[in-house]
């Protein structure tokens, strides 16, 4: 705690002269300051209530508002309110500055202020009086309080990078506050995951009589967390040895039980995970981890009583459970409940229109083992094997379970989404009825979608080609021929794509969706690169009209039209497709701004492209264009004969844009106007 440095050099020195000469008074005499003195050696022997009172007594008995012997009666009064925990303690410092704001105690009094918040947990509060002590004036043992509660402080309001900056002021020291500052500082490196800072920080208070029992267990979850079972299992010997000396100790059994189960030691495991399930809240993950060491070794009775705990949800952790269990039943020899229990973990990573919340290969096994059991216990052949379907499905051709039969096969192939083996399938079955076509179709156009998203265009056509086999739903026709003509632009066979936009425009149906005017920007695109610019246009043009299709896209469809026009020379067309661009909302405002300014300038319009690259300045001062805008209005003005405004441009072009291609033709074209 801070040593009181008082303001009264001379008040005490004052009152302890005249106590020494009352030494030689008379015995009746009393010294006017007896009742101050008192006071003081009662604060000094930390009776604080009847300190308080003296005090109070000098300061009602010294009228003279400025007499310092009655300043120095206030502070202790307050300091007394302090020591005390009077809720009017804040209130009294407060008082004691306004009152005394010169006073040499104000600021011992901003510090009484830092502690008295922080005593009261007011974070903020403490915060803002810690800003207004001077640290430097502070002795060591009060600094490193002082960095120790201001870096807590900041730990409390969640700012951890500036507690982690006042906790290592006191970290390494040897006084009261240096223990707590390292913990909380390793707390701090634990929680953001920097867990070899962490645990060298943890490792120093290991002997620490105040954190002894507590890191332990920091130690134990960071070795966990790094992987260290080996070093772990010899850490967690001893303090399984004395539960007392430890807190925690039931998550000291969790981490030993889970790091031999990480080990594969499962026998080892058994006895701590046994003792971490017997406590209050245990959770899913730790009854999954009991009950499959129970099944790994053999004990399925007692795996599947804790695995059904588990099973119990519709996650990733169930399904797990569900699979463990029925691998159990079966090794009980009780296969419907097997059959259940696999079919449960399939249902529960099954692809949907929600995301798979399982494990693709368990949900894929358990479906197979589902079948298996299915077929063997005579429920529906809900078998994988293609080959046993088909036996069924030949054996039995006027079954009544065979659309059933066939529904099932044709959610195997989609489900699995191994599309390529199931279409190899399916090639091999001779007679297919509709639903089975429908099933091919899909299957080749989900393909396709996958290599294209994979950029294996070729790849992709080959399988949007395979999707109008069996031509059976127009919507797929129309989407296999879109991305056929994709899949070709991708690999840049412009004339291939061509062709297969026009073959959808073509196509029943394709007319009723969103891909046929869809086909007229990829046209365009198409055509642009071929640099056959009227037939671009015109796709563009089509595209535009029907009004389908994002605005964002139409705005580039636009300015494309733009820009068809502009290399075919016809400027009045190609302002306006870059101003129905604007219009439009088009992302490369700037860019059509730019070309319309072009554009008139060609047209012969100078003062309307003067207008147009000076509105482009400015609203967008800072755009890609903006040097060549200026070189324009630069060029522009000596058309006009002002070369006053055409230096002025070309001058911001060196100037603004020391980095333009079009410097050397600024400068060049300035030294002309002044050669002039």
């Amino acid at each position: 705690m801070m040593t009181l440095i008082l303001r009264p050099f001379v008040v005490l020195a004052a009152l302890a002269l005249a106590s020494g000469l009352s030494a030689q008074r008379p015995a009746h005499y009393d010294h006017r300051d007896a009742d101050l003195l008192n006071a003081i050696e009662l604060y000094g022997k930390e009776k604080y209530g009847a300190a308080q009172f003296e005090f109070q007594r000098v300061v009602e008995r010294i009228t003279d508002l400025h007499d310092p012997r009655r300043t120095e009666a206030e502070f202790y009064v307050a300091l007394c309110s302090v020591r005390l925990f009077n809720d009017d303690a804040g209130y009294r410092l407060k008082r004691f500055m306004s009152e005394h704001p010169e006073d040499l105690h104000v600021p011992l009094v901003k510090l009484e202020l830092f502690r008295h918040s922080f005593n009261q947990k007011d974070w903020n509060d403490a915060i803002a009086w810690s800003d207004q002590v001077v640290v430097s004036e502070l002795s060591t043992s009060d600094a490193e309080e002082f960095h120790f509660k201001r870096g807590y402080a900041y730990f409390q309001l969640g700012n951890s990078e500036k507690a982690l900056g006042e906790f290592s002021q006191v970290k390494n020291s040897e006084g009261l506050f240096g223990a707590p500052s390292l913990y909380y500082t390793s707390h701090i490196h634990y929680e953001r995951g920097q867990y070899e800072t962490a645990l060298q920080g943890f490792r120093r208070l290991e002997n620490n009589p105040d954190f002894a029992k507590l890191v332990p267990v920091y130690i134990a979850e960071i070795l966990f967390v790094q992987g260290k079972y080996d070093e772990l299992a010899e850490y967690v010997k001893p303090l399984m040895a004395d539960p007392q000396g430890i807190k925690r100790q039931a998550e000291v059994n969790r981490l030993a039980g889970e790091a031999n189960y990480r080990r594969g030691n499962y026998a080892e495991a058994l006895p701590d995970l046994q003792k971490n399930a017997q406590r209050v809240g245990v959770d899913r993950n730790d009854r999954y981890i009991l009950g499959y060491a129970y099944y790994k070794t053999g004990d399925c009775q007692k795996a599947i009583i804790e695995l059904n705990i588990v099973a119990n949800a519709d996650d990733s952790l169930a399904q797990l459970a569900s699979y463990h269990m029925a691998d159990c039943y079966l090794k009980l020899n009780e296969k419907n409940y097997a059959r259940n229990a696999f079919k449960k973990a399939y249902e529960i990573g099954k692809p949907g229109e929600a995301e798979a919340k399982g494990d693709a290969k368990i949900t894929e096994d358990a479906l197979f083992q589902y079948a298996k059991l299915a077929y063997e216990l005579s429920f529906d052949p809900y078998h994988e094997a293609i080959t046993a379907l088909r036996s069924y499905l030949r054996a039995y051709p006027n079954t009544p379970r065979r659309d059933e039969a066939y529904e099932f096969l044709l959610n195997v192939y989609l489900k699995t989404r191994n599309y390529e083996d199931a279409l190899a399938s399916l090639d091999e079955i001779q007679n297919k009825d509709l639903r089975l076509k429908e099933a091919y179709q899909k299957l080749a156009y989900n393909r396709g979608v996958e290599l294209y998203e994979g950029r294996k265009y070729a790849d992709a056509a080959l399988f949007f080609e395979r999707a109008l086999k069996y031509p059976v739903h127009q919507g797929t026709n129309a989407k296999a021929h879109f991305w056929m003509a994709e899949s070709y632009y991708g690999k840049g066979d412009l004339t291939a794509a061509l062709r297969k936009y026009d073959d959808l425009r073509n196509s029943p149906g394709a007319y009723s969706t969103d891909l046929y005017e869809q086909a007229g920007y990829g046209m365009g695109y198409a055509y642009l690169k071929q640099k056959d610019y009227a037939e671009a246009a015109t796709a563009f043009r089509r595209y535009i009209l029907s009004r389908k299709g994002e605005a964002r896209q139409r705005a580039d469809a636009m300015l494309r039209a733009g820009d068809c026009y502009f290399v075919l020379k016809d400027n009045e067309q190609a302002v306006k497709w870059y101003d129905d661009a604007m219009r439009t909302g088009s992302s490369d405002r700037d860019y059509a701004m730019y070309q319309k300014g072009v554009c008139q300038g060609l047209l012969r319009k100078h003062a309307e492209k003067i207008a147009t690259l000076k509105a482009l300045l400015a609203e967008l001062p800072n755009s890609r264009y903006a040097a060549d805008a200026k070189f324009q209005l630069g060029e522009t003005y000596i058309v006009q004969g002002n070369d006053t405004e055409a230096l002025s441009y070309y001058t911001q072009v060196t100037s603004v844009h020391p980095n333009s291609p079009l410097v050397r033709q600024a400068m060049l074209q300035s030294a002309l106007i002044y050669k002039w």
